[in-house]
């Protein structure tokens, strides 16, 4: 009798248990069937839908961090950063070892133009993740717009030198030397960032203005000129400005002083 007793009561065990396990793996296949339509509304741009899925995703399963970080950018770009912060800040607190959480996060600080918190971010992101030159970019840029011309090249050129191809960096480095008023490096880094990409009319137009700074009228109006071309209002502008020509030299006058903005 004790041996049928232990042995029915191993029996509802064991079935508590394989229910206990269907159950989970249920919950699992819901979690992940919500999330794969989530994923394909977000493909189509369709938000609100996608958002809808990922509250059913995460209904399921209340601890997965990629759904919250999922919904996170949905709200992002959607405009509702302050809800996209706190998604992206749930994702940090599951999964505290990803860098891209940290990046996401930052990356909405930025459009709130908190660029502390922006940078604070990126750096945690960096110590998770030292190899990505991206990174190095996009905090160098938060820095120079947090008025840190100094860290920004630090980081610019840590950048840089990880990706020597990386366009971006050079049009932000030469951005901060413009800043600095330092136009020979700037047009340096302006020149090698059109190497990479030639049809750049705002690069054109930001090496027009560093040649015009110092002077060099003729290359000014040849960089105005593609600039413009290429469809640059601001070029186009420049180049209206500069229409009544000096009467001694028949070259445009030289502007005062304008830089590009951030």
């Amino acid at each position: 009798m004790k041996r049928f007793a232990l042995t029915l009561y191993v029996i509802i065990v064991w079935l508590s248990l394989f229910g206990l396990r269907a159950a989970a793996q249920s919950r699992r296949q819901q979690a992940e069937d919500y999330f794969r339509q989530a994923a394909n509304m977000m493909r189509l741009g369709n938000y609100p839908a996608a958002i809808a899925c990922l509250d059913s995703t995460l209904m399921w399963q209340p601890k997965m961090a990629q759904a919250y970080s999922s919904r996170g950018t949905a709200f992002k770009l959607m405009g509702k950063w302050e809800q996209a912060l706190v998604d992206y800040g749930r994702a940090i607190d599951l999964e505290p070892k990803s860098a891209d959480n940290y990046y996401n996060r930052g990356h909405v600080h930025y459009l709130l133009k908190d660029y502390q918190s922006a940078i604070n971010d990126f750096s945690q992101g960096i110590s998770l993740d030292p190899r990505n030159p991206d990174s190095y970019n996009q905090r160098g840029l938060f820095y120079l717009n947090f008025g840190n011309e100094e860290a920004a090249l630090a980081d610019f050129n840590q950048a840089i030198e990880m990706d020597p191809e990386l366009t971006t960096a050079y049009i932000h480095r030469a951005d901060t030397y413009m800043g600095l008023d330092n136009y020979p490096r700037a047009i340096e880094d302006y020149t090698q960032a059109l190497k990479l990409n030639p049809k750049q009319p705002e690069v054109l137009y930001r090496r027009g203005l560093a040649y015009d700074l110092l002077n060099q009228m003729d290359l000014a109006l040849e960089d105005m000129i593609s600039a413009s071309v290429l469809g640059s209002a601001q070029a186009q502008k420049w180049l209206e400005q500069h229409e009544p020509k000096s009467k001694e030299s028949g070259k445009p006058k030289p502007a005062k002083s304008i830089k590009p903005g951030r």
